[in-house]
């Protein structure tokens, strides 16, 4: 009887200290730090840190901040005038000029009058960059078709290019006639227009240094005038983002950028002689050359100063890139942790970090498709091009590739292996998550591995 009191006894006492000791670590449990909240709210402050740092680098500039210079559009930049008074600037009017279309009907600047027109200059037997450039016009032509737009193609070569041969032409770009005009005349009065007023280059080749196609040089650039005859804009016809600028100015989706408006100086207006430096600046075909040609007599175009070629995207879009960047460390990081704390058999914080890197995958999903839909309506082209040379392009296009293929799987790989866990079917969950963790931590780290070439990568 004693001995089964003195048991019982030291039974109740173990149970009361097992009880005890768990409630103690329960205890030092709920006081310790919680240091993965802190290292996942930090990370978290980063990536909005960069996304209001990219806002603010891709903020346009004050209109108080833009200042011009005398910068002819044919000519070499270094030879521009420092700065320009914009009081002493005034817009530039399209001449007058008597012209036939495709149709043979004669077409002066009083029928465009009324309505905005697109100017761009080919002619038909080129064999460079003019089937490229009237291609270009007629996607533009597509696809503002809810707009009140003309589109006029000059031939720079009207001696072969008769009517007859611009219908021919024009068939080939399904162009309508009411909508697009293919002009031909006077060599001379074409070539004085595009040189006087466009301040465009435009030269025939001599006949025996021309080769067949390459007969005339001349600008690829499209030049936007308005509903009252002024040149509003001027853009690089080669160029798709400048294009896709374009096309946003002529659906009035925005004003026409600073940078790509050109003025000339009032008569009273104080201006340098220029001299004449034939240049590719402007898109146009002929190398820098010194010429003893006569000067044109028309005053140089105005551009703003200093700026940049426009590229238009807002700057939430701009930055999303490196945005994208974070995420995907941030990613990498839930998921090794959360591989970690599987091996320690810490169930529940393995399950909190893999639904985190998921819904942080989710999430970068999303700003992916934002930013290159934003690119595509932006700048007409949805990627980045990759500016590297020699050997790191095959090993980017490789890293690129694998990346693409495998990115595809991971939702649907996740899913099931969530589903799984869910259903606590666990000997099916290991076994397919032997395959996701792998694939799923190769796509976030060479996410961050891409965007370094891509927007780092000196070119």
């Amino acid at each position: 009887m004693a001995i089964s009191n003195v048991g019982h006894v030291f039974f109740n006492f173990c149970l009361r200290y097992r009880l005890c000791l768990k409630a103690k670590l329960m205890s030092e449990q709920k006081k310790r730090f919680p240091v993965g909240w802190v290292i996942g709210s930090v990370l978290w402050i980063v990536v909005f840190v960069m996304l209001y740092r990219g806002y603010q680098a891709g903020a346009p500039v004050p209109d108080d901040e833009v200042t011009f210079e005398i910068l002819p559009l044919k000519s070499d930049p270094s030879q521009s005038t420092p700065s320009v008074d914009p009081s002493q600037l005034e817009p530039i009017r399209v001449d007058d000029f008597q012209l036939v279309n495709q149709l043979g009907e004669s077409v002066s600047k009083d029928d465009l009058l009324g309505k905005p027109w697109v100017a761009s200059f080919i002619f038909t037997h080129c064999a460079g960059p003019c089937m490229g450039l009237t291609k270009t016009v007629m996607e533009l032509n597509a696809q503002t078709k809810q707009a009140d737009v003309k589109f006029v193609s000059f031939s720079v070569d009207p001696e072969r290019d008769d009517p007859a041969q611009l219908s021919k032409y024009a068939e080939i770009f399904a162009a309508r006639p009411e909508r697009w005009w293919f002009l031909t005349g006077d060599k001379e009065s074409i070539h004085r227009l595009i040189e006087d007023c466009f301040q465009l280059v435009v030269e025939e080749v001599p006949g025996n240094e021309a080769q067949l196609g390459f007969e005339f040089a001349h600008s690829t650039r499209l030049i936007h005038v308005d509903a009252k005859g002024v040149i509003a804009g001027s853009y690089k016809g080669e160029d798709p983002a400048e294009v896709a600028i374009l096309r946003r100015v002529l659906l009035g989706q925005t004003e026409t950028p600073k940078q790509n408006q050109v003025f000339q100086l009032k008569p009273d207006g104080n201006s340098e002689e220029k001299t004449e430096h034939d240049s590719t600046t402007d898109g146009s075909l002929l190398p820098p050359q010194t010429s003893t040609a006569p000067q044109s007599k028309a005053p140089p175009i105005i551009r703003a100063q200093n700026q940049e070629p426009v590229i238009s995207l807002p700057g939430w879009i701009a930055s999303l890139p490196a945005i994208n960047a974070g995420l995907n460390s941030l990613a990498t990081l839930l998921l090794i942790a959360g591989f970690l704390a599987i091996k320690s058999k810490n169930v529940v914080v393995h399950r909190n970090l893999m639904i985190s890197a998921f819904l942080v995958s989710v999430i970068f999903l999303g700003f992916y498709l934002t930013y290159h839909f934003g690119r595509q309506y932006y700048l007409g082209e949805a990627s980045q091009k990759f500016q590297g040379i020699g050997w790191i392009r095959p090993v980017y296009f490789t890293i690129l590739i694998t990346h693409v293929i495998l990115a595809a799987a991971v939702p649907v790989l996740a899913l099931i292996t969530f589903y799984r866990a869910f259903k606590a079917q666990w000997d099916r969950h290991r076994a397919i998550a032997r395959f996701t963790f792998p694939i799923w931590l190769y796509v976030s780290v060479t996410g961050v591995v891409i965007y370094g070439m891509l927007y780092q990568w000196p070119a």
